[in-house]
C-alpha cells in the first residue's frame, strides 16, 4: 500500500537514481536495462540490508529499495501469528524426515520469512540444510544458501541437481516457477528428502491445482504433499490510537495511518489419508476444499474475521488483502 512520505524536485532525480546505483554497485551508465543490486547502511545502531530494483519507464529510471532488516533475522514460527492450532499442524508436517510442504500466497505475503522461521525450527547442527533462492535474502547460520544466477545458466533446477549430490536432509527452494523444478521437488520428497518451498496460488487447495495443470501426476503428489500453508499479511490498528478508521487519525505513532506493524493470517491444508485418496482421484478445488473444513481447515477469510473481532485489525484491511472472488473459490 503507497503512501506520500516526501515529493523531493523533479531535478533531483537523476541525481538521486544514480546515488542508489553507486551506492548498490549497478552500472550507472545503463539506463536502457532493469538492474538489480544490494546495500547495506547503518542507522544508529542498526544495519539495514536494502535490495535495490531499477526499472526504465517512459518518464526516466524507477527505482524500488526494499529495506531488510537485520536485527530481524532470528525468526520464530511463534512470533508470525499463527493460531495455537496451525502452528502444531504446521511444525508437525515440517518435522517429518521427507515430503514436500508448500508455502502459497502472492508477493509480499511474507512467505520467504515463514520459509525462514521453519528452516530456523529444524536443527541445522545435527541436520544437513541447504537452499536455493533468488535472491538469498536473509544468511542463516549453520545453513547453505545459494543463489540462482540466470545470466550464467544457475537456474533453480540446476541448483537443485547439484544440491542432491550434496547429501542434504531438508532443501528449501524459493519458488516452484516450472514443470522442471515441480519435477525435481517431486522426486526429492520421493528419495527420502523434506522439501520446503513457495508457490503463487490465492490459497491453499489451488496449490494442488496449479500443480496439476503444470504436468505433476495426481498420484505423485497425493504420495509426497505434507501440507500447504496459504498466507496474508495484514497491519495491525495502532494501539496508541486505536483507530478503526484507517482515513481518520491523528496520531503521530502510526504516521497517521491508523495501523502499525502487521502480522500474519493463515490457512493450513494437512494431508491426510482422505485427502490423499481425494487428490488422487479428483483434482477439484471445490471437492478438495469441502475434505479439508470437514477435517477442520479454517479459511483465511475466517481468520481475517477473527483479528477483526479481536480488534487485532479492521475489516476493511482484510477484504484489501482477501477479495471475496477469492473466498467463493
Amino acid at each position: 500500500m503507497l503512501i506520500d512520505i516526501a515529493h523531493p524536485p523533479r531535478s533531483l532525480h537523476s541525481a538521486l537514481i544514480s546515488r542508489i546505483k553507486i551506492l548498490g554497485q549497478l552500472d550507472i551508465a545503463e539506463k536502457r536495462l532493469p538492474q538489480d543490486g544490494r546495500m547495506s547502511i547503518r542507522l544508529d545502531e542498526e544495519v539495514l540490508d536494502i535490495r535495490i530494483s531499477t526499472l526504465p519507464t517512459g518518464v526516466g529510471e524507477r527505482a524500488v529499495l526494499r529495506l531488510l532488516d537485520k536485527k530481524t533475522s532470528g525468526f520464530l514460527l511463534s512470533d508470525l501469528g499463527m493460531t495455537p492450532v496451525v502452528k502444531k499442524s504446521y511444525e508437525e508436517s515440517i518435522s517429518r524426515s521427507h515430503g514436500i510442504v508448500l508455502v502459497t500466497g502472492p508477493t509480499g505475503s511474507g512467505k520467504t520469512t515463514t520459509l525462514y522461521a521453519s528452516l530456523e525450527k529444524l536443527n541445522a547442527k545435527e541436520t544437513n540444510i541447504m537452499t536455493v533462492e533468488d535472491p538469498v535474502e536473509f544468511e542463516l547460520n549453520g545453513i547453505s544458501q545459494t543463489q540462482v544466477q540466470s545470466k550464467i545458466g544457475l537456474n533453480f533446477a540446476n541448483v537443485l541437481r547439484a544440491i542432491l549430490r550434496q547429501d542434504p536432509d531438508v532443501i528449501m527452494i524459493g519458488e516452484i516457477r516450472d514443470l522442471e523444478t515441480a519435477k525435481i521437488a517431486v522426486q526429492a520428497s520421493l528419495t527420502g528428502h523434506l522439501v520446503l518451498a513457495t508457490l503463487h496460488t490465492n490459497d491453499s487447495v489451488s496449490a494442488i491445482v496449479r500443480l496439476v495443470d503444470m504436468g505433476i501426476e495426481p498420484y505423485l503428489l497425493s504420495s509426497t504433499l505434507n501440507g500447504v500453508l496459504a498466507q496474508r499479511l495484514v497491519r495491525k490498528i495502532c494501539i496508541f490510537c486505536q483507530n478503526t478508521m484507517s482515513k481518520v487519525t491523528n496520531c503521530e505513532k502510526c504516521n497517521f495511518s491508523g495501523f502499525k506493524g502487521r502480522t500474519g493470517i493463515y490457512e493450513f491444508f494437512q494431508i491426510n489419508d482422505e485427502i490423499r485418496a481425494s487428490i488422487k482421484d479428483s483434482n477439484d478445488p471445490n471437492l478438495l476444499r469441502q475434505t479439508a473444513m470437514k477435517f477442520g481447515m479454517n479459511s483465511l477469510f475466517n481468520e481475517g474475521a477473527r483479528l477483526v473481532s479481536e480488534k487485532i485489525t479492521s475489516m476493511e484491511e482484510i477484504n484489501r488483502v482477501i477479495s471475496l472472488v477469492e473466498e467463493q473459490n
